[in-house]
């Protein structure tokens, strides 16, 4: 066509490209391809390249007033061997299978002798394709009845391949679809039959609903950000379920001294459940750099109960504040009866939020805890919980450039959050690239010029986004996964 590669590429594949694959009886599943191609000639002009080759033999077939082409390749490496596929071009549209009962299918529906449904029309695809974002430009849909694997509910297995399996035999459409704008997002949506379902599972829907709250409180230049709705109850079934006997019973021990360390509170059934739904964890640069110190700080917090909806004599809080105070002082006690140890201080400083106490100091750490009003909250530095409850602390969700991208353009679904800030991390690594690769030489015995390569290989690797998150939202007939990634985040 004399045009440039791209642009014929364009004009071959630019209007529409379709792949579909049909399970089949013999177990191996047979596809189709279909485009559109938006210059008719250019697909013409492909379609004589791909033919010019002296081994091809191309056989026209008559169906329904339409012709379509067998088109049989010899194999020199494989004496004796051909590839043989079909396909059938009306104007602009061109379909290829290797499956012959496929382009005859086509052919018969193009000619208006196969009225019947198309995918389009069915009620699963259109649910699937309604649950996705307008503007993708490319969708996948998947149908995981007509490939059921046949799995079976079996005694052993794990918890979570029974989950699985029962996830699957529920599911009857899932949607993909790919988004542009400064960025890429990859949208998964599973649509489930919700008749029947466990009170428990309707129970998670309900928590996890919503945005987390979490997320307002995080201080502003965070790293990573994992934010959730979750409910807390059932973590010890899960941990213990696939414990052998010595464990066990090491574990009731554990539980044991946790309960005198609680006020005779069980951890998993008086206090976890609890906590929450809103929760997360949040990771910082470290202001001082330390070479002894990991070069970020982290913060967690859970979502607590009112006071005042607490009835029993001995309530959550006050388990916890003893179970705290009590391990912190067990910690400092044992730091302090090393030989030659620096002196480990308890201290503690009145906040918006309530009392943040910590221990000053363990190495280049400063462990720290604060029992608020809505959380309870763990950090590495008492600034940390203090900018955390600050109202007047600048917070990410106001003064990152990220956020009025992640929620409005991409459209990210509330529940479980994850976000990684690679533009804060490029600028950490660009500003404190001398200390950062003295650090690396040190604790990685590394020589200086590998460590070097490393450090350098990692910010041209942090270069290709501005920023990338996850976000998993459970409702009560889907499950909607998005992954995401920003790029040219500073423009307006």
């Amino acid at each position: 066509t004399g045009q440039p590669l791209g642009q014929f590429a364009m004009s071959l594949f630019g209007e529409s490209v379709v792949f579909v694959v049909y399970p089949q009886e013999s177990g191996k599943p047979a596809g189709v391809l279909l485009l559109r191609a938006v210059n008719e000639r250019a697909l013409q002009k492909a379609l004589a390249t791909w033919n010019i080759e002296r081994r091809v033999k191309l056989e026209k077939q008559f169906l329904a007033k339409a012709e379509y082409i067998k088109r049989t390749e010899s194999k020199p490496h494989l004496p004796g061997k051909e590839q043989i596929q079909y396909y059938f071009v009306q104007g602009p549209v061109f379909a290829l299978s290797d499956d012959e009962t496929l382009i005859q299918s086509i052919v018969r529906r193009s000619s208006g002798e196969n009225p019947q449904p198309t995918l389009v029309d069915s009620d699963r695809y259109q649910t699937a394709r309604r649950s996705l974002a307008e503007d993708c430009f490319a969708t996948l849909y998947f149908n995981p009845q007509a490939w059921n694997p046949g799995w079976e509910l079996e005694e052993g297995k794990s918890r979570v391949e029974k989950w699985i399996a029962s996830l699957w035999k529920r599911s009857y459409a899932i949607g993909a679809g790919l988004r542009a704008d400064r960025g890429m997002a990859l949208d998964v949506v599973v649509h489930y039959d919700p008749a029947n379902l466990p009170e428990r599972w309707r129970q998670l829907v309900e928590r996890t609903s919503g945005f987390p709250r979490f997320l307002n409180q995080v201080p502003a230049g965070a790293f990573l950000v994992l934010a959730g709705k979750q409910d807390l109850a059932g973590v010890d079934r899960l941990i213990t379920a696939e414990m052998d006997e010595k464990s066990r019973q090491q574990w009731e021990y554990a539980m044991q001294v946790s309960r005198g360390l609680l006020l005779g509170l069980d951890l998993f059934e008086d206090v976890l459940p609890t906590f929450g739904p809103n929760w997360g964890l949040c990771v910082f640069p470290r202001q001082a750099l330390d070479p002894n110190a990991v070069p970020a700080e982290g913060l967690v917090a859970f979502e607590l109960p009112p006071a005042s909806d607490e009835q029993n004599p001995i309530t959550v809080r006050k388990a916890l504040k003893n179970a705290l105070n009590t391990g912190f002082n067990l910690v400092a006690a044992v730091q302090n009866s090393k030989p030659q140890a620096k002196p480990v201080i308890l201290k503690s400083e009145q906040h918006t939020g309530g009392p943040v106490h910590w221990i000053d100091t363990i190495g280049p750490y400063r462990p720290a805890y604060c029992l608020s009003g809505e959380y309870l909250i763990f950090a590495s530095s008492p600034r940390l919980i203090a900018e955390f409850l600050s109202p007047t602390q600048s917070k990410l969700v106001d003064s990152s450039v990220f956020f009025p991208l992640w929620t409005n353009r991409h459209k990210t679904p509330e529940g479980q959050l994850l976000f990684l800030n690679w533009l804060s991390i490029r600028q950490f690594l660009k500003s404190h690239h001398a200390v950062l690769l003295d650090q690396a030489v040190k604790s990685h015995a590394l020589p200086r010029e590998e460590a070097e390569k490393r450090l350098t290989r990692l910010q041209e690797i942090l270069e290709v986004l501005d920023g990338a998150y996850l976000g998993l939202q459970i409702q009560e007939d889907r499950i909607h996964l998005t992954l995401g990634g920003i790029t040219r985040a500073d423009e307006p």
